[in-house]
């Protein structure tokens, strides 16, 4: 499984390892850190959701997280897609302030 770290959680999340029943078990001194990163690094949707399972049970499933691993992908996959169509949108938004400019300038020659 490819490693995402992306931000504070997703690192920690990652650092983590299943016991042999599938299960991630989160011991009292790493609850807390669940709990600190919760107030303090909720960069992604998918890791607030979790996060919060994790803080419910104390557990967590190997195949939940690995779905985690999946949804926070594309979560981030998605979030470059936007900030790739906003870059493209004020590009044409300054394209066509240049245009009008030139349009104008021209007109004001003759």
């Amino acid at each position: 499984m490819r490693q995402l770290a992306k931000c504070e959680c997703t690192r920690w999340l990652n650092s983590l390892r299943p016991n042999t029943d599938g299960f991630i078990e989160i011991s009292q001194a790493k609850y807390q850190e669940v709990i600190d990163l919760k107030e303090t690094c909720i960069k992604y949707q998918s890791c607030a959701d979790v996060l919060s399972d994790i803080l419910e049970d104390n557990k967590i499933k190997r195949y939940e997280f690995d779905k985690f691993n999946a949804v926070l992908e594309e979560e981030i996959e998605n979030e470059k897609r936007m900030k790739k169509s906003k870059e493209n949108l004020e590009r044409e938004k300054l394209n066509k302030e240049i245009f009008e400019q030139i349009k104008k300038e021209l007109k004001d020659k003759k």
